[in-house]
C-alpha cells in the first residue's frame, strides 16, 4: 500500500482474492488495511475519486466496502455473513459498474471522479477496505488494485 501526503491523500492497495471463479454477490476480497491513511488518530475525510486496475482484465462490477476497523464481510467467494455489530464498522461504499471501465487491451481500469464518501475513524489513522462481486469473474490473488483520492476536513 502507497500513501501519498498533502491536503489530499492518495492511497492504494491489493484486493486479496480468491482465484476460483466468483458469483453475484460474493465477498471478493478479505478486508485490507490502508495504513496510515489519516494523518493522526480520530479525524476524516471525503473519499473523493476511485480507480480500479483490474490487471486480470475482467471488468466485472462490484461493491468496495469501507470500515473503520479491521472486521471481516464474510468468507472471500461465499456470500456476506457479516454480523449485526460488525456491520456497525461499515461507515460508507462506492459502486463501480461495468460501464466505468476503460479495457486497454490485457487490462481494465475504472476511474470515478467527482465523488463524497465521508469516511471517519474514532481511533488510530487505518482505513479499512472489502469488496462484493457484482459479476462473474476469475482473478489471481492480487489481480484487483484500488486507489483512493481523500480529502481532509
Amino acid at each position: 500500500m502507497t500513501i501519498l501526503g498533502g491536503p489530499r491523500t492518495l492511497g492504494e492497495v491489493a484486493l486479496s482474492l480468491d482465484t476460483s471463479a466468483y458469483s453475484v454477490g460474493d465477498v471478493l476480497s478479505n478486508t485490507v488495511e490502508l495504513a496510515n491513511v489519516f494523518r493522526r488518530s480520530g479525524i476524516g475525510g471525503i473519499v473523493t475519486s476511485v480507480t480500479v486496475i483490474d490487471a486480470d482484465d475482467q471488468g466485472q462490477s462490484l461493491d468496495l466496502v469501507f470500515l473503520d476497523s479491521n472486521v471481516s464481510l464474510g468468507t472471500r467467494n461465499a456470500a456476506p455473513t457479516i454480523s449485526d455489530a460488525d456491520a456497525l464498522s461499515i461507515i460508507g461504499q462506492i459502486h463501480i459498474n461495468t460501464g466505468h471501465y476503460i479495457d486497454m487491451g490485457g487490462v481494465q481500469v475504472a476511474y470515478s471522479p467527482n465523488l463524497f464518501v465521508p469516511v471517519a475513524v474514532a481511533t488510530g489513522t487505518s482505513l479499512y477496505l472489502s469488496a462484493i462481486s457484482r459479476g462473474v469473474g476469475t482473478y489471481t490473488s492480487t489481480g484487483l488494485t484500488v486507489r483512493l483520492g481523500i480529502d481532509f476536513y
